[in-house]
């Protein structure tokens, strides 16, 4: 039986502030999202070595996040439901063994489904590890930890898989992706029973207020999340195909997407210090500026020095507003059932954003990635914006938003 009784109540509580716990929620976000950094590879490998067109290609590398998309949303009514610990080492196995079966198939239906079935698992594990991240003191500075070592992973990941593909082959790639699913195991001890918010006390003051999980405010910030994270992931997918189509040697994409990545881990910890101490519209501006100006100049036919330092400016500043993001959604949750529509809106942009870039290449001609990407970026600050206004009217009339 994996569902809670009406009546249960957890007499010895894990502590989400536990190194073990915080490392698991870090492991978590680090190893189920780790396809996202290898996107640009597998962009590369469903083209050249599987020679799928371009519409098929952002089909497949959309499919992870879609599923993930799923698994995100329908955890939202069954996350304070369960046994935690019974219902993991399902979704631990949903991810591992279809990462394993994509590298013996070659069919474009088999890989698709494999690939969904996968993107379930992970979607899983990911809403157990927001659900206790928000029910921590600081989920600013505990999402900056996890982005940090999921950009880390990224790049080690990134490096193998880029090896490992131009050595053996695209099955090796599969199965690495497949054995790192599995290194969560390893803090199995501190999975919590059940949802750590249920009944949790903090005293945020977002919370107190009656309306606050399904005013506008809310909805703005979750719109935003998921139009921001079609934009990166619209022109990340097709990253190494923009530096191919200018010219680049391989070695040199490869190179430059590893090293943009050191900049990226520098980005998730610059959060961690500054949780606390800025209201989160200003970081989120700053780095929204920074990132438009990036993708603006990497699409303006760039010389390999200037692609290299747009890159790099790139993924510092998409690492250093993920945590802002997370945590002023999560500032609203009372019982976890809002922040596990974070990974649900972060999975619809990052399954839209190559399916929308596929759509718009013309015979391998990328300017309009570049375009669609800014386009997506623009809106979805207009969207944090209003969220910052909404929640000033909110702090200067208590009452706005109640029934009338």
């Amino acid at each position: 039986m994996i569902f809670l009784p009406e009546d249960y109540h957890d007499t010895e509580p894990v502590d989400v502030s536990a190194t073990a716990t915080r490392w698991l929620t870090y492991l978590i976000f680090a190893t189920s999202l780790a396809i996202y950094y290898l996107l640009p590879i597998l962009a590369g490998i469903f083209t050249e070595t599987f020679g799928f067109s371009s519409r098929q290609t952002g089909m497949l590398l959309s499919a992870d996040m879609t599923a993930n998309t799923i698994a995100a949303f329908s955890a939202r009514y069954w996350i304070h439901r369960c046994y935690w610990r019974r219902v993991f080492p399902f979704a631990v196995l949903l991810t591992v063994i279809p990462n394993l079966l994509c590298g013996m198939v070659e069919s474009f239906e088999a890989l698709l489904a494999y690939r969904y079935m996968a993107g379930l698992g992970a979607g899983t594990m990911v809403a157990f590890m927001y659900a206790t991240i928000s029910a921590s003191v600081n989920p600013d500075r505990e999402f900056a930890y996890a982005m940090a070592l999921q950009v880390f992973v990224g790049a080690l990941c990134l490096n193998g898989a880029s090896w490992l593909w131009m050595t053996w082959g695209a099955a090796p790639v599969f199965i690495m992706t497949g054995l790192v699913a599995l290194l969560p195991v390893i803090c199995y001890h501190a999975i919590p029973r059940s949802n750590p918010l249920t009944g949790n006390t903090r005293s945020d003051k977002q919370l107190s207020k009656p309306s606050a999980v399904t005013d506008r405010t809310v909805l703005y910030g979750l719109l935003a999340v998921g139009l921001f994270f079609a934009s990166m992931n619209s022109i990340w997918s097709f990253m190494e195909r923009l530096g191919d189509a200018e010219g680049f040697a391989t070695d040199f994409i490869a190179i430059t997407l590893s090293v943009s990545l050191l900049f990226s881990f520098a980005g998730a910890l610059v959060p961690a210090w500054l949780a606390g101490r800025m209201k989160r519209i200003v970081p989120i501006s700053f780095g929204y500026v920074c990132l438009f100006i990036a993708i603006f100049t990497i699409g303006r036919h760039p010389a390999a020095t200037t692609y290299l330092v747009a890159l790099c400016v790139y993924n510092f500043f998409y690492s250093f507003v993920i945590p802002f993001q997370n945590g002023w959604i999560a500032s609203f949750d009372r019982d976890g059932r809002i922040v596990v529509l974070l990974p649900f809106l972060q999975g619809i942009g990052i399954a839209a954003g190559p399916v929308l870039a596929g759509l718009v290449i013309v015979d391998n001609q990328y300017a309009n990635v570049i375009y669609i990407s800014l386009f997506l970026l623009s809106f979805s600050y207009m969207l944090f914006a209003g969220m910052y206004r909404q929640s000033r009217i909110r702090r200067a009339d208590p009452g706005a938003g109640k029934p009338r």
